[in-house]
């Protein structure tokens, strides 16, 4: 009997597991930020229409336009999210110090690594499932 209860609670915690990497996953997208390409980041960027502190993550860049970017409509998101290749950006520290010298020092940016959960939940998940 112990390891029928023992096998039950194990399956919970995988679909729990599941339904919150399913909800990590989506929850990006119903931020409502807008999704640029990076040529319009780049620009943006150059021209010193960023506002505030951009984020880097593993696999995206989040941050927000001024007011007053031309072609911006007033209802429209002005918060924004561009999903990149990092292996495609080499040298994006140098590309970030180059445009903020194009737009006389209006860009900032920090770098935010994922938590130890979000980095160890898939992997986990599988172990666990090769073990049932």
């Amino acid at each position: 009997m112990p390891s029928r209860f023992g096998r039950s609670m194990m399956s919970w915690l995988i679909i729990i597991g599941l339904v919150m990497l399913v909800m990590m996953f989506f929850s990006r997208d119903l931020d409502g930020r807008r999704k640029i390409s990076s040529p319009e980041f780049w620009t943006y960027a150059e021209n010193g229409q960023i506002e505030g502190t951009i984020t880097i993550r593993e696999k995206e860049i989040l941050g927000e336009l001024r007011e007053d970017v031309p072609g911006l409509g007033k209802d429209e998101p002005r918060k924004f999210r561009l999903s990149y290749n990092p292996a495609a950006y080499k040298d994006l520290e140098g590309r970030l110090l180059e445009a903020k010298h194009k737009s006389g020092g209006r860009l900032d940016w920090e770098y935010k690594t994922p938590g130890w959960w979000e980095s160890l939940l898939p992997q986990m998940l599988i172990m666990v499932g090769v073990f049932l």
